[in-house]
């Protein structure tokens, strides 16, 4: 679909609103995993802000593992979500966020 016919076809959508076309993400995903060979690909959640699009990529391909938080609030919210591998990208001293990553962290399951 060219932008022209994308924007028509969206012409009477409330804005704003988020459009994904789900087999040029998938394209996109598969392009990543073959350019990265044998190495680990951590999604980046400040750059894919939707949880069902995260969860997309990361079912393409064991090469996507695990999540690069923007905070360590939004860490705690995605493995509220049932996110998995969660690594917080900036330091916090922010007790809020603090707080929920400790809560998460306490409710997570250990493994062996």
């Amino acid at each position: 679909m060219t932008y022209a016919e994308l924007r028509a076809a969206l012409r009477h959508e409330h804005l704003p609103l988020a459009y994904c076309d789900l087999d040029l993400l998938a394209a996109n995903a598969r392009s990543l995993v073959e350019r990265a060979g044998s190495l680990p690909i951590r999604i980046a959640s400040k750059s894919v802000r939707c949880r069902e699009i995260l969860r997309r990529v990361q079912a393409l391909s064991p090469v996507f593992q695990g999540i690069l938080c923007y905070s360590a609030g939004e860490a705690a919210h995605l493995a509220a979500d049932g996110f998995k591998d969660l690594v917080v990208a900036y330091p916090t001293v922010d007790r809020h966020d603090l707080d929920l990553a400790c809560t998460a962290i306490a409710g997570a399951p250990r493994s062996a």
